[in-house]
């Protein structure tokens, strides 16, 4: 693989399919930059909602929602969590309704990326190892 289309950290990927109230998970091992961006932009918040990256670091991003509304967070192993948030003004206390994991939630509207944002931090933690700059990260 090129540089291009070659995720070296990812290990795997995971992603739901439901189908009514039933869900299960499906799996790629050795993912490719392109299996990743194509897993994220299945997310529709209705068949799919949520896709998790797995890190040889042993991090995990986690990218859920869907058509063009994403929540982004990395877990870290450890308990703790790293949040994308937006760096563009929003209004406070504004926020949005939500499916991911198959159930929907209200998120604000500072935790809620569109797809560039997504597909940006996804890249840069499985081809670098790095948290883009591009969002405000909250350690939780």
């Amino acid at each position: 693989m090129d540089g291009l289309s070659s995720a070296p950290l990812a290990t795997a990927i995971e992603w739901d399919i439901w189908t009514g109230g039933l869900c299960r998970v499906d799996t790629r091992i050795r993912p490719s930059l392109s299996d990743i961006e194509q897993a994220i932009r299945r997310l529709d918040q209705h068949r799919h909602s949520i896709c998790t990256i797995c890190l040889a670091t042993g991090r995990h991003l986690v990218v859920g929602g869907g058509t063009g509304s994403y929540v982004v967070y990395v877990d870290n192993r450890n308990n703790t969590f790293e949040e994308a948030r937006r760096r563009d003004p929003v209004d406070p206390g504004a926020s949005l309704y939500l499916t991911i994991g198959g159930q929907e939630g209200d998120y604000p509207a500072e935790t809620i990326l569109d797809w560039g944002r997504t597909w940006a931090v996804a890249r840069r933690l499985v081809v670098e190892g790095l948290l883009d700059d591009a969002v405000a990260w909250e350690h939780r």
